[in-house]
């Protein structure tokens, strides 16, 4: 499994071990290098841990006050808003949606809002004030 957006060096492999135990074994944890291509090794930011699964894992999981993204080979489709699964964010049954309007599309002219002030009985006397009041 990869568990990413984790600083690594404020995050020990305890806490780590402390997150994930409800889900399964860990049997291993280590940082994710860089190619070998560079002439020292070189950490990417990605953990590595094997884990013997013994129930399946949300993409987004709260480690050590962060919250990551665990990804793994088989690992169900979750939602990032709500961790629900069976669908992703952008069809969040949760997720608050805009209001589809046709007005939306449209182009509002002053004259239009000056036109709905009227109607609504909004509208002011010249001067900003009414001297009948």
């Amino acid at each position: 499994m990869r568990i990413a957006n984790l600083p690594p060096p404020q995050t020990s492999d305890r806490a780590i071990k402390m997150g994930l135990s409800k889900y399964g074994e860990i049997k291993e944890i280590q940082d994710e290098t860089w190619s070998r291509a560079y002439r020292y090794s070189v950490a990417n930011g990605i953990r590595i841990v094997v884990i013997s699964l013994i129930q399946h894992i949300t993409s987004h999981v709260i480690l050590a006050g962060y919250r990551t993204l665990i990804s793994y080979e088989g690992q169900p489709t979750t939602c990032y808003g709500c961790n629900g699964t069976g669908h992703l964010y952008q069809d969040c049954p949760r997720r608050r949606r805009e209001r589809n309007e046709p007005n939306n599309t449209k182009k509002t002219s002053w004259a239009d809002v000056a036109s709905r002030r009227e109607e609504k009985g909004q509208h002011r006397k010249r001067g900003g004030f009414d001297p009948g009041n």
